[in-house]
């Protein structure tokens, strides 16, 4: 039976282990006891997920703009420049789903915390229905998503001026013929203003990035107890590691003097989550996310009645649609 031990290793190679032991350990007990470290190491691995697939995106849309002026007497849809197209719906796809893949994950990682407030559970799906009633371009983006999954791909219009500059918009047409998707956003559809998919894009990422800082603060909450316990094993030895530019490990052999086995420890997550909790705003985020869920019911509840009240009194309040709300915000930060 094999042994195991937190340790560092002074060097590694195919024939030859330098190590140094600093205690032998019950590897399933400790490996529990630092669940939540790997797991808030697997929430920025899928945050990074998004990050590198909307720079392939916005590499997609470079592309295209950049043979758009350098091949200004084609026409837009040839085949030369039809490539491009297909390159932005691919890298598109990639990231409307890597986004909705990784909710899903987080959901099923936080439910399995036997100790999670529901609140905390709540907000997951809460907060995103609030951005999603909010902002033009998650409502949007999370509506063309359901499209492309179960429709066709993204029904976008492409337009260059005469020096080959590239707009792309969606096509409205296309999305009202989908009654579900109708629905859930008619007054963005019957709004005048055109949907700028880039724009879009742009904002709904924007919002992912917000929600994300609030997920990491939450999941930082529920693991820093395993990151400090994980780190105990760090501080005394940090010296020596630092100034040999070592790494702490898990080291495993049938003795002290035969180790065959090892993988690294994730200090560096545990380093990051304990910083993260001593951030200025931390607390806040943390009383923000405990009380967003009863407030935003709250909330809805009482818009509700309002909206009943003016309805039986015959009377209606004007509707601001989201994509027009996005475009004023747009134009008074000076963005066009």
């Amino acid at each position: 039976m094999k042994k195991w031990f937190i340790g560092y290793l002074k060097q590694h190679d195919e024939n030859h282990l330098k190590y140094t032991l600093i205690e032998e350990i019950d590897n399933k007990d400790f490996r529990e006891k630092i669940k939540r470290v790997y797991d808030y190491e697997y929430l920025e691995n899928l945050f990074l997920f998004i990050i590198k697939n909307f720079q392939d995106f916005q590499e997609s849309i470079k592309n295209l703009d950049t043979d758009s002026k350098n091949n200004i007497d084609d026409n837009i849809n040839n085949y030369y420049l039809q490539h491009h197209q297909i390159d932005i719906q691919r890298t598109f796809f990639n990231l409307i789903n890597s986004y909705k893949l990784s909710i899903d994950h987080i959901k099923h990682t936080l439910s399995s915390y036997e100790d999670k407030e529901e609140q905390h559970y709540q907000f997951l799906s809460k907060i995103a229905s609030f951005y999603y009633d909010t902002f033009a371009g998650y409502k949007i983006i999370e509506n063309l998503r359901n499209y492309c999954q179960h429709r066709s791909l993204a029904p976008l219009e492409i337009i260059r001026d005469s020096e080959g500059n590239v707009k792309i918009f969606i096509t409205k047409e296309a999305l009202v013929e989908d009654k579900k998707i109708r629905n859930k956003i008619k007054s963005e559809l019957d709004s005048d203003i055109p949907f700028n998919f880039i724009y879009l894009v742009i904002e709904w990422f924007e919002k992912i990035q917000e929600i994300y800082n609030y997920y990491f603060d939450l999941f930082a909450e529920y693991s820093k107890d395993e990151a400090e316990y994980l780190l105990s094993y760090f501080q005394p030895v940090k010296k020596e590691i630092d100034n040999n530019n070592l790494e702490l490990y898990l080291l495993a052999g049938h003795d002290e003097s035969h180790i065959d086995q090892y993988s690294f420890l994730p200090t560096e997550i545990a380093i990051k989550i304990i910083n993260r909790t001593k951030k200025e705003d931390f607390k806040n985020n943390i009383e923000f996310i405990s009380t967003f869920v009863k407030d935003y019911i709250k909330e809805q509840e009482e818009n509700e009645n309002f909206t009943k009240m003016l309805k039986e009194h015959g009377l209606k309040l004007p509707e601001f649609d989201t994509i027009t709300l996005s475009a004023i915000n747009r134009y008074l930060k000076g963005k066009g």
